[in-house]
């Protein structure tokens, strides 16, 4: 299904993170759509080039024979390919296809999943309302046919599209029902789908300890099942936690593995949001320029795959990697990018996150107080919203600077 962020503010210039990217979970290809178990076979080895010229030998052969179901099926199977390799406009398209023929047929299972499939590609392009839509009509056309194993990862969609908004109240809900369903149904990924979705929201709120429980759980079952995309996750995801606690050796230790095994897969988009962390983590150690190296080469490939959510969470730790450097013309120049970034795709966290680091270069480098209030009180908002621990402590300072521009007047 799909995968991650981290939110580490702080007043200090240098020695805060800025968020990890996106999230990316490869989505398993069910046995059970192919006609022969060559099609599973070589979309499980590898995901690549190879995969697609075999799958696009049987769409050929499939339309000469006018099998509409088959035909569906490879299409799809196709854009779970394009999707894992980080080629997601094409991936629309073949999903696109695949529904088209499967409400043509009357296929409803395969209209589900489609529907599913939609709602991942358009959530990992920005595209947030438009996920949700199709995440609810997954959810509906669930209900209808009684299938809980979409049912649950619709829900877990609707809780990805959610945590791309900041609203992770209402995230974590719903991966905690998605994992309810799963565990009911037996259903070992969409159970580590949940988990790793919980990890990541409890992340975002600072939650670090049941983070980890759930993302140790996520590597657990990843081994289990012997899924390489779970356990590049699930690594990817404690490397953040471990990142977050100060932790820096078993972060860099948990990523570099994470991006090993991408590299391995030809995951191109996660090795990305892996490359993103690992900045972060260099920043803090105090290679800065190692970071931005890093920063730069995960906004290309971002950019490359149409990830702006990614874009923008990349633009922002770039900006604060140059507040590390005591570059506030740069810094303003990055931060200003991933805010309009965020609000153009609605990502409130993200929205928040760049808020509160302009905030402080306009309070500590400009002297612009005014702004500087204007700025932090959408963090503290966002973060009063969504109960996180810090929203208080910001509050404070909020206040503070308040009563020194009435001093000021």
């Amino acid at each position: 299904m799909r995968g991650v962020f981290v939110d580490t503010l702080g007043q200090c210039p240098g020695l805060v993170g800025y968020r990890a990217s996106v999230r990316i979970v490869g989505k398993e290809l069910d046995p059970s759509i192919y006609r022969e178990q060559s099609y599973e076979q070589t979309t499980r080895q590898t995901y690549n080039q190879q995969a697609i010229e075999s799958l696009n030998q049987e769409l050929t052969t499939a339309r000469g024979h006018g099998d509409r179901q088959s035909e569906a099926n490879i299409l799809r199977a196709l854009g779970l390919v394009h999707y894992n390799c980080g080629d997601i406009r094409r991936a629309v398209g073949y999903h696109e296809q695949a529904l088209a023929i499967s409400r043509e047929q009357g296929e409803r299972h395969m209209e589900c999943l489609s529907l599913d499939d939609l709602g991942d590609v358009y959530a990992l392009l920005g595209e947030v309302r438009r996920a949700i839509s199709f995440y609810e009509q997954t959810l509906a056309l669930a209900h209808d046919i009684g299938d809980r194993h979409c049912e649950s990862s619709a829900l877990n969609g609707l809780g990805y599209a959610y945590s791309r908004w900041g609203e992770l109240p209402e995230a974590i809900e719903y991966h905690k029902q998605a994992l309810a369903i799963a565990r009911e149904q037996r259903d070992q990924i969409g159970e580590n789908n949940a988990l790793y979705g919980l990890g990541y929201c409890y992340a975002d709120l600072a939650n670090t300890h049941a983070a980890i429980d759930c993302l140790r759980q996520a590597l657990d079952l990843a081994r289990e099942l012997d899924n390489r995309y779970a356990e590049s996750n699930a690594r990817y995801g404690l490397g953040r936690v471990c990142y977050l606690q100060g932790e820096f050796s078993q972060a860099m230790t948990y990523l570099e593995r994470a991006r090993k095994i991408d590299k391995e897969l030809g995951r191109r988009h996660h090795e990305g949001v892996v490359l993103n962390e690992l900045g972060l983590v260099e920043q803090d150690l105090g290679d800065v320029h190692t970071a931005l190296s890093n920063f730069k080469e995960a906004l290309t490939i971002a950019r490359e795959v149409g990830d702006r959510y990614g874009e923008g969470t990349i633009l922002g730790n770039m900006g604060t990697a140059y507040v590390a450097l005591n570059n506030a013309r740069m810094a303003m120049y990055y931060h200003k990018q991933a805010l309009t970034i965020a609000r153009e795709i609605g990502d409130r966290h993200g929205e928040a996150t760049s808020s509160w680091f302009l905030g402080m270069l306009a309070e500590r480098y400009n002297g612009d107080l005014v702004k500087a209030v204007q700025f932090y009180e959408v963090s503290v908002t966002w973060k009063r919203h969504v109960g996180h621990p810090e929203a208080e402590k910001e509050a404070r300072q909020l206040a503070r600077l308040k009563q020194r521009l009435q001093k000021k007047r």
